[in-house]
């Protein structure tokens, strides 16, 4: 059986739903938390497309067959140079996905003339509209249930964030205690920001590298609490620093703060108040974000139930072939987006 690719397949249909058609609709079809992959081709011209296919090693060549049907080097480097971000191998998966999803449009009655690859992911996109777009609903119940979640709640009421700078003295033994209390007497921060930070603890490294402690600098944004969690990406920190951080105001300098880690000297390079949207807006991203994550469970779905309906990709040994030829493919690729850029 083929490995399970469902995360890489909502990534991929994505991306080829903007490329390929115009879909109404403030969500896309799939994994709408991601961002579809962006391919720009405006620098190629015609000569380099037609060169990079035309110099494909045995662009015929069957690297595998679903159903029959054959995946050839042609197809792949066609995939590759729309997906630069697909591996060979994942390229030949995500083929496989839309014979699947085509196999299944051709049941449905919907249009499916044998056709490129281009096509070919139209077709599958115009089946995932049709079976997951206009089927997914979320009632008002389960809105309401949704955005009482805590890392639902807390994207909607956010606390307040600061972005911080820290130096610090590793270890809790008296000489780390001790040369971290000098630093903050003696040492000129340049005002609390990064730089200055940095430039303290370049003067200090080498005495404590002879003392056989180290120095380290950081920066990140924090919340004071930690419950709930916080889904904007801040970082997590102990609680005694989120005391000292959020003791202090925007350019002054804490005295060192004790945690299991050190000893931090730390400064508040920038305050994010606090925000609440309105139960209104609250409520419309909430939908939209619920439809998004059932989205995304439909798409997979609808690609599983393909899978145990038509045979399993059959993968032949020149896939070995594909792969040995694809760094010769890559090197093509590149070179060819070299030359473009300097036509």
């Amino acid at each position: 059986m083929r490995p399970n690719l469902l995360g890489a397949t909502t990534r991929w249909l994505t991306g080829t739903l903007l490329l390929a058609l115009p879909l109404g609709g403030l969500v896309g079809i799939g994994a709408c938390s991601e961002e579809p992959i962006a391919v720009d081709t405006s620098n190629l011209n015609e000569w380099a497309i037609e060169h990079y296919i035309a110099q494909a090693n045995s662009p015929d060549t069957v690297v595998a067959r679903v159903d029959g049907d054959p995946i050839t080097l042609l197809d792949v480097a066609l995939c590759r140079r729309s997906f630069p971000a697909l591996s060979e191998t994942e390229c030949v998966h995500k083929l496989a996905d839309e014979h699947w999803l085509r196999e299944q449009a051709e049941d449905s009655d919907l249009e499916n003339p044998r056709i490129p690859f281009a096509r070919r992911a139209a077709v599958a996109a115009a089946l995932v509209r049709e079976r997951v777009e206009r089927t997914v609903e979320v009632t008002d119940a389960e809105l309401d249930a949704f955005i009482q979640e805590p890392t639902v709640a807390v994207a909607f009421n956010r606390p307040e964030l600061r972005r911080v700078v820290h130096l610090l003295v590793e270890g809790n033994s008296p000489a780390s205690a001790e040369l971290a209390a000098r630093i903050r007497a003696e040492g000129d921060f340049g005002g609390g920001g990064t730089g200055g930070f940095q430039q303290v603890a370049r003067r200090y490294r080498e005495e404590a590298g002879q003392a056989g402690l180290r120095l380290r600098v950081e920066s990140f944004v924090i919340q004071e609490h930690n419950d709930p969690p916080d889904i904007t990406q801040t970082t997590i920190v102990v609680q005694p620093f989120a005391d000292g951080a959020f003791a202090i105001e925007p350019g002054e300098i804490s005295q060192p703060v004790a945690t299991a880690f050190g000893y931090h000297i730390i400064s508040v390079l920038e305050v994010f108040p606090a925000e609440q949207l309105s139960t209104e807006d609250a409520r419309a991203l909430a939908r939209l974000e619920l439809l998004s994550r059932r989205r995304t469970a439909s798409t997979g779905q609808l690609i599983m139930d393909a899978q145990e309906r038509y045979p399993t990709v059959l993968v032949e040994e020149n896939l070995e072939f594909l792969r040995s030829e694809g760094d010769l493919i890559r090197r093509q690729s590149e070179s060819i987006r070299t030359q473009a850029s300097e036509r």
